[in-house]
């Protein structure tokens, strides 16, 4: 079952910070923000998703 996010716990789990902004330097447009989703997903769920969104 999904679990409902405040504004607190979103802001926590999808800002990037420190160096997971330094590697998205040099990546443009679509390809940064799917490359930053991924970061983040991988850092809240610990493994990456399993669909291809």
């Amino acid at each position: 079952m999904a679990r409902v996010l405040d504004e607190d716990d979103l802001i926590g789990n999808w800002t990037l910070v420190g160096e997971e902004l330094e590697q998205l330097s040099g990546r443009r447009g679509a390809t940064k923000l799917g490359f930053a989703l991924l970061l983040r997903f991988y850092a809240v769920h610990g493994r990456f998703s399993e669909r291809p969104w």
